[in-house]
């Protein structure tokens, strides 16, 4: 990560807890209100801290918020005690041992994530698996959101009652 502590990314942590825009973000970054299949109820530490990173990367000083606030960032991080995001895994590619990964959040339709893998896995994970990430933000793509990140490893998703069934990496 960079020096100087990111610190425009890290203004906005104080309000992550709160379903208001934090005051500092111009309103122009703010996505207009529209439908969509995720659930407007931001009541779950991920939800807000996706939805805070998504408003970062939209509107006309976006790329300037990317390379100055996002980029080369560890996310989650930790922040709000969040250790890793979770999604759902769309595709991966190549098909016998993926190293690239594209991943929907928050119950969307279309991805919003790249995860790019240090290594591959061993075996494939199908669509429809929900997968656990932490990785560093490398890249992003403003219309439709998609936000690239590099990965050490990608796990699923740990369900009630089921042990965890992590991938190695080769």
């Amino acid at each position: 990560m960079r020096g100087g502590l990111l610190f425009g990314f890290f203004a906005f942590l104080p309000y992550v807890g709160h379903s208001q825009p934090a005051p500092s973000a111009p309103p122009a970054a703010v996505a207009p209100e529209r439908p969509t299949a995720q659930p407007s109820d931001d009541s779950d530490p991920q939800s807000r801290l996706w939805r805070i990173v998504k408003q970062m990367l939209s509107g006309p000083r976006a790329e300037q918020t990317f390379e100055e606030s996002v980029k080369d960032v560890l996310l989650p991080g930790g922040v709000n005690g969040l250790k890793a995001f979770e999604g759902t895994l769309v595709s991966s590619t190549p098909a016998g041992h993926p190293h690239e990964f594209l991943v929907t959040m928050l119950n969307e339709k279309t991805p919003e994530v790249t995860l790019k893998l240090h290594g591959e896995l061993e075996q494939p994970l199908p669509p429809g698996t929900r997968v656990t990430f932490e990785g560093v933000v490398k890249g992003f793509k403003a219309e439709p959101c998609m936000v690239t990140f590099e990965v050490e490893t990608v796990n699923r998703a740990v369900m009630p009652g089921r042990p965890a069934g992590n991938q190695k990496s080769k």
